[in-house]
């Protein structure tokens, strides 16, 4: 066979062979398609060169049963090396990819995944050799099915390896509208058990987080640490609406986006092989959050502040520790069934611990709750206060949660969600410091208040026990109990001693009397409030006077003693005196060891117009005993009458009493005097008082009554038998009028032994006498006290400069 043959031979024989390889893989190429479902492959523009190959369009079709997916490039170029015998795709570059992807995105089902953990470590494959280590694409168009139907992604990819799978960098840009999302990533190490990613997000050109993450399985131990940087929380109102168009969320209820935010995270964590992580980890995790602008949450506040939290996890169980905290709230307004709080704002600084079923939070130094309006809600106030401000000290908060549905055993990072949680019981106790600038109450002079004392609060009852001051300096033990829909329980006590004890309570007090002052002895009160929602307040008190002793007006007291119990029932208030005593009562004529007992009822809105019931009022005077008939009287309804009964009245202290020299008398007188109140005053009528049998000696000086019987024969016998007049009969009506005069029609019967040789005489004498000015007399005189005596005269020097003359006849 010749060499011409040989060849020709050799050159069929290769053609046959490149027609039987062709033809071969023609028919792998479309099984490949109908396995695959590709039913269209075409393109156009191909160019190829020694350093790669380029396509101008090339559009792929794949039809399945559960979708139809178009895909088409323009300007594909891919690139390789120049190893003719081993060549190797170094780049691939699309100018432009459109996918539209019609159907689902689940891709077939490839069996059940293994349910036992992975156990070995596992070497991270070499890259397919076909595979570029660089894929650019400068702009992807992508139509994709999603929730609300079919959703558009437009942007860019940029990708590229080294020799080997990793180190990889990547980044992925994503165009909506004229928001721009860019991701970018590094990912290193030698497979999935031993990676490094760092990576950082972007917003319109913001960085918005940053994340490094290392990851290292053996097969000992799997470690996991890293850190989570969110420097800043652009407006992204519109990410969320996009991300809706992919998944729906119920977003009615969340609170709009903060302003400016700022997170860190860092962990180091660390499990058995052949285990999850979140299952059986242990290693810490630190927290850090801080919202330095306010962020309005609806339905809770205004939010602002930091915190910084140390989670540490033994075996699954984690426990933590709030390193610090700074939580600023506020909120125009706060409504509950019984209050409305009005310009609510706190500070409040705290550290705590939290574990898988406890939180418990400690206050710190300074945290302050302060309350411009605290109001109830029924019109008829009992209770409010402006600018209160509560310190809550170290009061500790602790809070138990279990998850809903389930006992919690573990806080699992991945399960645990804030909306699982279930709350059991919540706690606040502690010390509690409230002040107020203005306190507010029917009761009460408006002043400011402080309270100093502990708390103990749950969710379904509040106890606070402390003490009260007032600005004016009274003080009280305080204790309150208050369950929400339920009744307010307040208890209350002091004791106050002597003058400025007094001054204080009467300066906090509302209607204390202006003209009642205490000097000396002790108060001892007591108060119970009890509020019910929807009903009028209720309170019973009860007042212990102990020695006490003042002046009322111009009229000294002394030795007061027994109880006072006061209540409140609905609108009307009731003091009720079931034995007090009074050892002096002086005008200017003192009544001593009085016995007082009765009840006194009316209405809040104006306690000098009620009922008055006496049961017992008597006591001593001028050695004798004066009592008054027990009886019931409408003050509201005036004028009204009581009747004063005299019995054994020494004529001889009554004489000593009235500031003249030489009066002298001996006897006792009995009677009764009909006194009527009415709004312009106190008057008597027809009163009557008579001598106890035998009589007595009426002496009345002579120079006083020289006067009398000068040019009269008739007065001149009545100014002498009254020298020395012993009286058998002595009887005397008695009449007081509105300007405080006492008119007595006086009738005598009986004789002096040196008027006509002891003769019976029988003299009727009228007697006016204006009272408050003897009472004005005796009490300049000293006959009271030192303080009435200076009263007195500063309330005649007033008149003085004033052109008037006299004084009130009510002393």
């Amino acid at each position: 066979m010749t060499r011409r043959r040989i060849l020709l031979w050799t050159i069929g024989l290769l053609l046959l062979l490149l027609a039987v390889a062709g033809l071969a893989l023609r028919e792998a190429w479309l099984l490949w398609q109908q396995q695959n479902g590709i039913t269209r492959v075409h393109w156009q523009g191909l160019e190829v060169a020694p350093a790669g190959i380029a396509i101008g369009q090339l559009v792929v079709t794949q039809q399945l049963p559960s979708r139809l997916v178009t895909l088409e490039a323009r300007g594909l170029r891919l690139g390789w090396n120049r190893q003719w015998l081993n060549p190797e795709p170094r780049t691939l570059t699309i100018d432009r990819l459109a996918v539209d992807w019609q159907g689902s995105l689940s891709p077939a089902s490839a069996g059940t995944a293994a349910t036992h953990p992975e156990t070995s470590v596992s070497p991270l494959p070499a890259p397919p050799r076909w595979l570029p280590q660089q894929l650019v694409i400068r702009q992807y168009e992508l139509s994709l099915p999603c929730a609300s139907g079919s959703c558009e992604l437009t942007g860019s990819f940029d990708a590229q390896r080294q020799q080997q799978m990793l180190p990889v960098a990547a980044e992925l840009v994503i165009v909506r509208d004229q928001h721009r999302v860019e991701l970018q990533a590094d990912i290193a190490g030698s497979g999935p058990d031993d990676l490094v990613i760092r990576g950082g997000l972007s917003l319109d050109g913001e960085p918005v987080a940053k994340l490094e993450s290392v990851f290292q399985r053996s097969a000992a131990v799997t470690n996991w640490s890293g850190a989570l940087a969110m420097p800043a929380l652009p407006a992204s109102d519109w990410l969320l609406a996009w991300l809706q168009e992919w998944q729906p969320m119920d977003t009615a209820g969340l609170p709009p986006q903060p302003d400016s935010a700022r997170l860190d995270i860092e962990w180091q964590l660390q499990a058995p092989p052949g285990q999850p992580i979140r299952e059986q980890v242990s290693g810490s995790l630190r927290l850090d959050v801080e919202l330095p602008d306010p962020w309005p949450v609806p339905g809770l506040a205004t939010i602002q502040g930091d915190l910084r939290l140390a989670l540490v996890a033994e075996l699954g169980v984690w426990s933590g520790q709030l390193e610090a905290g700074r939580i600023r709230l506020s909120r125009p307004e706060l409504v509950t069934a019984d209050w409305t709080m009005k310009g609510v704002r706190a500070d409040l600084a705290v550290t705590g611990t939290v574990d898988s079923n406890t939180l418990v939070l400690e206050f710190q130094q300074p945290s302050v709750l302060t309350v411009e309006r605290f109001d109830q809600v029924a019109a008829s106030d009992l209770l409010a206060a402006r600018n209160l401000t509560l310190d809550p000290g170290k009061a500790q908060l602790r809070a138990s949660y279990r998850t809903a549905g389930a006992e919690l055993q573990s806080l699992e990072l991945q399960s645990l969600e804030l909306q699982s949680l279930e709350l059991q019981s919540l706690e606040l106790k502690g010390p509690l410091r409230l002040a107020a600038d203005r306190l507010i109450s029917p009761y009460l002079v408006e002043q400011s208040w402080r309270f100093d004392g502990t708390t103990t609060a749950s969710l379904d009852r509040v106890a606070v026990n402390g003490h009260l001051r007032s600005h004016a300096g009274a003080t009280a033990d305080l204790q309150l109990d208050y369950a929400p829909g339920k009744a307010l329980k307040v208890k209350g006590s002091t004791r106050l001693s002597g003058e400025q004890g007094a001054a204080a309570l009467a300066a906090t007090i509302a209607h204390w009397p202006q003209e009642l002052a205490v000097s000396g002895g002790s108060l001892s009160a007591r108060i119970e409030l009890l509020k019910a929602p929807g009903a009028a307040a209720g309170l019973e008190g009860a007042l212990t006077f102990t020695g006490l002793s003042g002046i009322y007006g111009r009229t000294a007291w002394s030795g007061l003693e027994g109880l006072l119990t006061l209540n409140l029932a609905g609108t009307d208030v009731e003091a009720t005196a079931p034995a007090l005593s009074v050892a002096s009562i002086n005008p200017g004529i003192p009544v001593e060891s009085i016995r007082l007992a009765g009840r006194y009822r009316a209405p809040l809105a104006n306690v000098r117009q009620g009922r008055l019931r006496l049961d017992q009022a008597k006591g001593e005077l001028l050695g004798g005993q004066v009592t008054v008939v027990p009886g019931q009287w409408e003050l509201s309804d005036l004028p009204f009458r009581l009747r004063a009964r005299l019995d054994s009245i020494a004529l001889a202290e009554l004489m000593q009493v009235y500031p003249a020299e030489g009066l002298a008398g001996t006897g006792f007188l009995t009677g009764e005097v009909p006194v009527t109140i009415s709004a312009a005053g106190v008057q008597v009528e027809q009163g009557r008082v008579t001598a106890q049998s035998p009589g007595g000696l009426l002496q009345l000086p002579a120079e006083r009554l020289t006067g009398l019987a000068s040019g009269n024969e008739t007065m001149r016998l009545v100014a002498e038998a009254l020298q020395n007049f012993h009286y058998s009969v002595l009887e005397s009506t008695i009449d007081y009028d509105q300007e405080g005069n006492l008119m007595l029609g006086l009738h005598l019967e009986g004789r002096n032994p040196k008027v006509r040789d002891g003769h019976p005489i029988v003299l009727n004498i009228n007697l006016e006498e204006n009272i408050p000015a003897l009472l004005t007399s005796l009490q300049l005189s000293g006959r009271v006290n030192e303080t009435v005596t200076r009263k007195v005269q500063e309330l005649l020097r007033k008149k003085a400069e004033q052109g008037g003359t006299g004084i009130s006849p009510n002393p």
